[in-house]
């Protein structure tokens, strides 16, 4: 199983990560990773953190590749992708409510409805997103109740996203932000795999 890469490769897609992102005209404010406490114990934040005017992006790094076992359909690899998938969006929706409940700053206050969140792979496994949302809640629901609310705010503003759909959007000097925003009202899109659209080459 080749899945997670060394600690090395993953802060080099950080850096470039928070480096093409902060190339963004729309970006107002940008930070890399803060350290931070929650009671005693020292935390971090999302790697990058981007803010475009009163909205918010929280970007979590994950340099993780299918196995050559899901390539061949192997339920208990599938599983085991959904499961992480899920616990990476669980960490960037505890960052979120983190900073809701004051244990970090941002440059200013943001509104819970404009903090989004990206899970960026370095390959997409190409695993049912609504079976990675319904074990997100399923986790979750070990230790807290949440309400339909609460399950389709995760649901709508947490994403998991291939390192190559960023690119596309944010190499041509485009916002991801628009995309998040326009499917807020779009249900039916919320469990797509794909949200991004590559651009059309002319």
């Amino acid at each position: 199983r080749q899945r997670q890469m060394c600690i090395r490769d993953r802060e080099v897609i950080e850096s470039y990560l928070y480096n093409i992102v902060r190339q963004l005209d729309t970006v107002t404010w940008i930070s890399p990773e803060l350290l931070y406490k929650k009671g005693k114990d020292k935390l971090l934040t999302s790697d990058v953190i981007a803010a475009e005017g009163d909205n918010v992006i929280f970007y979590d790094t994950k340099a993780i590749t299918p196995s050559l076992k899901l390539r061949k359909f192997d339920v208990a690899e599938i599983e085991a992708d959904i499961e992480i998938y899920a616990e990476d969006v669980i960490q960037i929706y505890n960052q979120i409510n983190n900073y809701l409940q004051g244990c970090f700053q941002l440059d200013k206050q943001y509104l819970k409805d404009k903090i989004f969140g990206i899970v960026v792979v370095l390959e997409d496994a190409v695993v049912s997103r609504k079976k990675v949302y319904e074990k997100v809640y399923e986790i979750l629901e070990k230790t807290e109740t949440l309400d339909t609310e609460e399950k389709n705010y995760i649901c709508s503003h947490i994403k998991v996203l291939p390192l190559r759909a960023i690119e596309c959007m944010i190499l041509q000097n485009t916002s991801l932000l628009p995309e998040l925003i326009e499917q807020l009202s779009k249900p039916e899109r919320w469990l797509s795999l794909i949200h991004i659209s590559e651009p059309t080459r002319q």
